[in-house]
């Protein structure tokens, strides 16, 4: 179908990993990592698109084609330590995060008919009966991709952690540990100041004005955890287990295209109705 497209994602990945036995009773894991993914969605076509959700759709799909590519740097390292009934584990990680894409909706234009009646729309289409042109009727909206459609940006992210596995009895064990995680996030491209100062002209309900200079970073998230286990019977046919913490997920990189690419001189995305 010319309104369908084809997907492809090809993955590269390496890794290294080196462990050295301290002691008896101390190892330390030292890893790292690479990938690389190209994730292009082709079109079947290019041609303006059509939607009219009585007869469907046809041309050119919306949101094609599109390009991604990552990029993902990381390495880690952990101590591991044995102590009595303590098993204790610190370590840290860094990310470094990259990535770029060419997207914009409605790269050829996309005419909508608003309408539910079959002979209006083929009218409308076909430029006959009432209609003296094609797509001259107030049913019709017509919007169009003007940005650049590119951006490139990226982001760091480190952690720091400890925790201990503590064998308090032989039917009781509890873990422990802190965790903590931030996240440098990317600059924003703000040279168009005509429209900066609009926008962060703007004040929300709380009072907060908004400012698109730039994104704040993530530097407080701070994740204590805590579990058990406990074998109350002693032989291991029933065991109680509880756990609970705070959890933070990072913020996926995708969110950042518009706020990072929209307010230069050369918008990535800037639609036309």
């Amino acid at each position: 179908m010319n309104n369908e497209g084809v997907k492809q994602d090809r993955l590269h990945f390496s890794s290294a990993q080196h462990t050295a036995i301290i002691s008896p009773y101390a190892v330390n894991d030292l890893k790292f990592s690479g990938s690389y993914e190209e994730r292009p969605r082709l079109a079947n076509s290019q041609q303006p698109g059509i939607s009219a959700t009585t007869i469907g759709t046809y041309g050119t799909r919306n949101f094609l084609p599109t390009v991604q590519w990552d990029k993902r740097f990381q390495i880690s390292d952990s101590l591991s330590l044995i102590r009595g009934g303590h098993s204790i584990k610190a370590g840290a990680d860094i990310n470094k995060l990259s990535t770029a894409q060419t997207f914009g909706f409605d790269q050829f234009g996309t005419f909508t008919i608003n309408s539910s009646n079959v002979s209006q729309i083929l009218d409308i289409i076909a430029g006959a009966g009432t209609v003296q042109n094609r797509w001259d009727s107030p049913t019709v909206s017509y919007s169009r991709q003007i940005g650049n459609l590119a951006v490139q940006y990226g982001a760091t992210q480190a952690a720091l952690f400890a925790q201990d596995s503590w064998r308090v009895t032989p039917t009781l064990t509890l873990d422990y540990g802190l965790r903590w995680e931030g996240q440098w996030n990317p600059k924003v491209d703000a040279n168009n100041s005509e429209l900066v100062n609009k926008v962060n002209s703007t004040v929300f309900p709380n009072g907060a004005p908004a400012d698109v200079t730039k994104i704040p970073n993530t530097l407080k998230q701070v994740m204590p955890r805590f579990g058990l286990a406990w074998n109350p019977m002693r032989e291991g046919k029933l065991v109680v287990r509880a756990h609970i913490g705070i959890f933070y997920a990072a913020t996926p990189l995708i969110i950042y295209s518009d706020p990072t690419g929209n307010f230069g001189h050369l918008p990535t995305t800037f639609a036309c109705f």
